[in-house]
This record gives structure tokens, C-alpha cells and sequence, in this order.
């Protein structure tokens, strides 16, 4: 079988499960509506790798602890196979800076830095999912991802 067709069977993420949790920081809330819908590669191109998916759902944020500056973290319960990767990136409130497309694994990455004391804002995560010839064949798998919103020194 090509490496082209066992791509073509490649299938991950049947479900991408989203924990979002506040530190124990008081009123600091963040929380997630829904999951987003499941990213499988269905089919390659043999010679060409297969086009990144992606998927979004809603989330909402509210801090409200006087005189302090908060972070949202993303992590993965476990590492991506080889070949395979999924990114993050969130929209974000006024005043706060969006990291950009971060990749995930169990290491927690920024995604949003500076989000200010009253702040609360509803906006959309978007995940990619992106699968290279290298990973061959992977059976279908969930990966959870834990949201953190934390103060920052």
C-alpha cells in the first residue's frame, strides 16, 4: 500500500474534548460551550500532503480581581503521534494579546496574554488539525484539551 493510500486511512480526533478550569483566583471564570465537531482525514492526494482541518467552538471569560493581569493556557492530556499536529488559536478580549496559532501538546502554551481585571468576552477558539505522510496510518484517537486562565507575576 502507498504512503499516499495509508494517509488516506489516517484518522484522528474522532473527538476533541475541551476542560476549560479558573485557578483558584477568586471570580476568574473561563468556560467552553460545546466540543468542536471531530477532524479526520478521509483521503490524500497521492504525492501531496493532506490539507490541515479545522474545527471551532465558543468560549467565554470573565475576571474581575482588582490590580491583576491573567494568561489563558492550553495543554493536551497526551502528545500528538508523529506526524501529527493540532494548533490553537483564540480570539481575544480589547486589550489583551492573542499569541497566534500555538501547537499543543502537554506542555500548557499561551494562547492569550494580558486580559485586565473586568474584563468579560465571549469569542472562538479554532483548532487545525494537521496530518503529514509522515504519520502513516494512526487508528482513531480523542485528545483533551484543558484550558487554564491563571495571573500573570
Amino acid at each position: 500500500m502507498s504512503r499516499a493510500a495509508r494517509l488516506a486511512q489516517c484518522m484522528l480526533l474522532a473527538a476533541l474534548v475541551c476542560v476549560a478550569r479558573g485557578r483558584a483566583l477568586g471570580a476568574q471564570t473561563i468556560s467552553v460551550v460545546g466540543n468542536p465537531a471531530g477532524m479526520t482525514v478521509t483521503d490524500a492526494v497521492p504525492g501531496f500532503e493532506p490539507a490541515p482541518l479545522s474545527a471551532s467552538t465558543s468560549y467565554s471569560i470573565t475576571t474581575n480581581q482588582p490590580n491583576k493581569i491573567f494568561k489563558v493556557t492550553a495543554q493536551l492530556n497526551t502528545n500528538m503521534p508523529a506526524g501529527l499536529t493540532l494548533t490553537a488559536t483564540m480570539t481575544v478580549p480589547s486589550g489583551a494579546t492573542s499569541t497566534g496559532t500555538q501547537s499543543l501538546s502537554t506542555t500548557p502554551a499561551d494562547l492569550i496574554t494580558g486580559i485586565t481585571r473586568n474584563t468579560t468576552f465571549s469569542g472562538t477558539i479554532t483548532y487545525q488539525f494537521v496530518a503529514t505522510a509522515a504519520a502513516g496510518v494512526v487508528t482513531a484517537q480523542t485528545r483533551g484539551v484543558t484550558l487554564t486562565i491563571m495571573r500573570t507575576p
